[in-house]
């Protein structure tokens, strides 16, 4: 079977299917709390002044730095082998 074949018109096939079986069989009971946002802990109803806690942006900016760095490490680990204790 060609994967294109498979890609093209199997996948979409079992999508529907199964966001069919998903509208069928799924419980909907919506309630005042789960149709409401939710973000980071707060409740977006108060003032937009309120005073918040900078620890949620302190995770934020810590994640993106360790994150950059494992993306511009990465490619000289997997050289590392490459060049031996002399690149090293």
């Amino acid at each position: 079977m060609n994967t294109l074949l498979i890609l093209f018109i199997f996948v979409p096939i079992l999508t529907f299917i199964l966001l069919s079986l998903n509208l069928i069989f799924a419980v909907h009971k919506p309630d005042s709390e789960k149709i409401s946002s939710y973000e980071c802990g707060f409740s977006a109803i108060p003032q937009t002044r309120s005073p918040f806690s900078i620890q949620f942006y302190i995770v934020g900016i810590l994640f993106l730095v360790l994150d950059l760095e494992l993306v511009l490490i990465y490619p000289f680990t997997t050289t590392l082998y490459q060049i031996g204790s002399y690149g090293f």
